[in-house]
């Protein structure tokens, strides 16, 4: 089921409020895809889903450095490999193919992101507790560099 739970929750608003969106995003795509919507309504919502996933990873890639979690690099890996299927269902839906393959496409990203919300994202949230600790312990404790919450 495509639904945000508190459970889901990472330890910064500003991430968990992306998450919401991009399941949001997720669930009107499918939407879209079972109601036989037109080409260019679907088209609009794919682009949309690919630029906030450019900007929610980025966004949540920073916090990590800035949190210095290890698993960085193989966090970065599953974002990576999100962004090609997301890349090859736009391309299904571009192509020829029969919007059975894109909601079957669809539905593999949707379960992908909340798994990976539930597992990747969990692995982080100490580091990003430990971060938000050493922000409210005072200056000088992080750089300098903007909290995950803004």
């Amino acid at each position: 089921m495509l639904e945000w739970t508190e459970k889901m929750s990472v330890g910064s608003e500003a991430l968990d409020e992306d998450h919401k969106r991009l399941i949001s995003m997720l669930k009107e795509l499918n939407t879209a895809l079972k109601a036989g919507s037109p080409a260019e309504t679907i088209r609009d919502i794919m682009v949309e889903l690919a630029a906030y996933t450019d900007y929610h990873f980025a966004a949540e890639e920073r916090v990590l450095r800035m949190a210095r979690y290890e698993g960085l690099d193989e966090h970065i890996e599953a974002h990576n490999k999100w962004r090609e299927r997301l890349s090859e269902l736009q391309t299904t839906l571009e192509g020829k193919a029969d919007r059975r393959s894109a909601l079957k496409l669809s539905d593999f990203l949707s379960d992908w992101l909340i798994r990976h919300i539930l597992g990747d994202d969990q692995k982080f949230k100490p580091a990003i507790e430990a971060l938000v600790n050493r922000r409210k312990a005072g200056p000088g404790n992080d750089g300098g560099q903007s909290t995950p919450e803004s």
